[in-house]
């Protein structure tokens, strides 16, 4: 059970860095080595937060409480989502991950340190919900940050050459959409851990 919900959180987690990727990749701004492996530390960091709240919080509560919270938690997360993919309000982080523009503040279609971190940190907010989820559900604490961390670099490196390749945007909402099925998929088998 602990593998197929750690393949459900790594690649609902990272769906977002393959969409950010894809639509860098379309912009063609280039996200390098360097900036990537910053990207995926700051993923990586922010996992392990929201899982570390999660896991300090099913502490305080039964096993059975704590799996089905955080089964609650992911199911709600993951409607949201659907409901922010099929029926989208721009809100500016929804903005800063579309709009290469915005986070490429000097224009040189270059993504640099600075705005490596900024969009490490917008991946990390967008998973907090996630992370808490699955800490509740029992998700090892340590691991599974690990595996988001590389599999973000791995997702914003496909995702910014596969965006590089295209020229529509279309991908990047059905994946939006994949993202949210796993997550409810993720929080349906919380009940179950």
């Amino acid at each position: 059970m602990y593998l197929i919900m750690l393949i459900l959180i790594t690649f609902a987690s990272t769906a977002d860095s393959f969409i950010i990727g894809f639509n860098y990749g379309l912009k063609k701004v280039r996200i390098n080595n360097t900036s990537n492996f910053y990207i995926s530390i700051v993923t990586c960091i922010g996992t392990f937060l929201s899982m570390h709240a999660g896991k300090l919080l099913s502490n305080l509560i039964s096993a059975r409480v704590a799996n089905m919270m955080g089964g609650i938690v992911l199911v709600l997360l993951g409607i949201y989502m659907l409901k922010m993919t099929l029926f989208p309000t721009k809100n500016k982080m929804v903005k800063m991950s579309e709009d290469p523009t915005m986070i490429d503040e000097d224009k040189s279609q270059v993504i640099e340190l600075k705005e490596a971190l900024l969009i490490g940190l917008i991946l990390s907010i967008n998973n907090i919900g996630m992370g808490v989820g699955a800490g509740i559900t029992g998700m090892p604490v340590f691991i599974t940050p690990f595996i988001c961390g590389v599999a973000s670099f791995v997702f914003v490196k496909s995702g910014s050459s596969l965006g590089g390749l295209f020229q529509k945007e279309k991908l990047s909402e059905y994946l939006e959409i994949l993202s949210a099925v796993f997550v409810l998929l993720l929080g349906i088998l919380g009940f179950y851990n």
